[in-house]
């Protein structure tokens, strides 16, 4: 029959079973050798291709941690310039009443004069009580804005810690609700006039106040207005509409100088 082994003489055929038997463990036994070194050669290309994942993995979760930190610090920082500025806000709020000057100080960063800054309606120039009121506010400014001013140089009454913080200060014009005609073309026009006439009368009491720059050099004072669009009161009395013909002022806090990112950075490499 084809494919039947011949036995040799003297072979028996229990001997020819055991070959056949032979044959096939020895058969087996190759396949089972190829497909270790198979096994092998995948586990070692998955166990290389782990290492990199792995790596990869770390690299990600440090890079992720670093500028996790890096953020945190900006916050940090923020967050320490707004306790300052809140802080200097309530130095000028109390410079003010020791002089009975009212003031308060509100979110954002105002500092409001209400009552302290009286425009009759339709009005911006400064009477009696708003001048004086003024004179007393620049000196305020003068012996406090410079300990958080980029330029200024500080004198011996600013706080240890004290340093530039500052963007800006817009001198804000507000008016009550009332239509107006004559001198000012509308309520934006007039409000602008109060925040401007206010700015030069700060000024002229206190000229060093004109020269302040923030981090970037820029001036540091600016002016704006915004009609009867930002009511603190109802405009439903002569009493209310009083109330929101005011001005009020914007302390801006300046962000994070490339320098004191640049230490942050740093801060944050040392630490790896």
């Amino acid at each position: 029959m084809a494919g039947r082994r011949n036995r040799s003489p003297g072979e028996s055929e229990g001997d020819s079973y055991l070959a056949s038997l032979s044959d096939l463990m020895v058969g087996m036994l190759f396949i089972f050798i190829i497909m270790l070194m198979a096994f092998a050669l995948s586990y070692r290309s998955a166990e290389d291709d782990s290492s990199a994942t792995v790596e990869a993995l770390s690299t990600m979760v440090d890079e992720i941690t670093r500028k996790t930190a890096f953020l945190d610090k900006g916050q940090a920082l923020l967050t320490e310039n707004k306790v300052m500025l809140d802080r200097m806000l309530e130095e000028i709020r109390r410079a003010l009443a020791e002089r009975k000057v009212e003031a308060t100080v509100e979110e954002g960063g105002v500092l409001r004069l209400r009552d302290s800054m009286p425009f009759a309606s339709g009005d911006a120039d400064l009477g009696p009580v708003a001048a004086r009121t003024t004179a007393i506010l620049a000196e305020a400014l003068a012996g406090i804005m410079p300990c958080y001013s980029a330029t200024a140089a500080k004198h011996g009454r600013c706080p240890a810690d004290s340093r530039p913080i500052l963007e800006g200060v817009f001198i804000e014009g507000h008016t009550d609700n009332q239509p107006i005609s004559g001198k000012y073309r509308d309520n934006w026009v007039l409000s602008t006039a109060r925040a401007s006439n206010t700015y030069e009368a700060i000024k002229a009491a206190a000229p060093a106040l004109g020269q302040l720059r923030n981090g970037t050099g820029k001036v540091m004072f600016g002016v704006s207005g915004y009609g009867e669009e930002r009511p603190v009161a109802s405009n439903e009395s002569n009493a209310s509409r009083a109330l929101n013909r005011r001005i009020d002022l914007r302390f801006l806090l300046a962000t994070p100088t490339p320098e004191q990112l640049e230490r942050i950075r740093r801060e944050v490499e040392a630490v790896r």
